[in-house]
């Protein structure tokens, strides 16, 4: 797991509950695999408190915790027993089966009652409520009973739920990019000099064949501003490597020495580039 994983799954986060346990996933393999002590972890250490730093600016108050309460002691309430029933508790897979094989993120009433407590904010309370109400229209055909219990479950909740503004999602979406951002910018810091300790440590990656053979046709469809820098690293530490008044330069990968293929592959990750972005130059 790394940074930009993460921000490529932002979308797909059902709450900021699985976006911090990613995150933190990051920090624990760092400290796996070079150890406590090093100065990778230490400095890992010091974005982790960074990041707890900014979280700790939205954790939840009482306020949302009670708002929360209200709202889901009423929709359990027995006067909606008409619509709740099918909500109450998670599907029985036994007599639905191919339940879990359509739903990805089962939620439901009783799920969301224990989760009350770790909400960092309503927006993530709300968020669940209607991923049960997504669900429900997703795995029943429209017009079923279920169907429609979902339907007026929906009505239900936006009746309850009148604290969401378009205004307040927006400045949380704000945030949430800002602190994306920041820690990418850090871990990008973070990534740099790994690479030089590994290399004054001698601890260099060993490419195979077929990743050197994968990133020599990523670089082959760079465009040209690319290709220079791409140049640039191999000259910087390859003093017999010449470039100039060459308006063609042929790099053989395959001999090419690990900790050079290694730079190249650290600058095509943080250009966010692969074989099917790349093009010809």
């Amino acid at each position: 797991m790394d940074l930009r994983t993460v921000s490529q799954k932002m979308k797909e986060y059902s709450s900021q509950t699985e976006f911090v346990n990613d995150v933190k996933l990051i920090f624990s393999n760092c400290y796996f695999y070079n150890g406590e002590d090093s100065p990778i972890s230490k400095m890992a250490h010091e974005l982790e408190t960074y990041f707890e730093g900014l979280l700790s600016k939205n954790l939840k108050n009482n306020v949302d915790l009670d708002v929360c309460t209200n709202i889901l002691n009423e929709l359990v309430k027995t006067k909606h027993k008409k619509i709740n029933w099918p909500f109450l508790e998670p599907v029985d897979t036994k007599l639905v089966p191919n339940y879990l094989s359509v739903i990805e993120n089962p939620i439901d009433l009783s799920t969301i009652k224990r989760k009350l407590p770790f909400y960092e904010n309503r927006i993530d309370f709300f968020a669940d409520l209607l991923l049960m109400v997504n669900n429900c229209y997703k795995f029943n055909a429209k017009g079923t009973e279920i169907y429609t219990c979902g339907e007026e479950m929906e009505k239900l909740i936006d009746k309850n739920c009148s604290f969401l503004n378009e205004k307040d999602l927006l400045s949380s979406i704000s945030q949430l990019k800002q602190q994306m951002a920041a820690l990418s910018n850090t871990m990008s810091l973070y990534e740099d000099v790994l690479f030089h300790v590994r290399r004054r440590e001698g601890k260099r990656k060993i490419f195979s064949l077929d990743e050197r053979i994968r990133i020599a046709d990523i670089v082959s469809k760079l465009d040209e501003e690319r290709c220079v820098k791409i140049a640039l690293i191999i000259k910087k530490n390859d003093q017999n490597f010449s470039i100039a008044g060459k308006e063609e330069v042929e790099v053989d990968f395959k001999i090419l020495p690990d900790f050079i293929v290694e730079e190249i592959d650290t600058f095509l990750k943080k250009e966010n580039v692969n074989a099917e972005q790349s093009s010809e130059c």
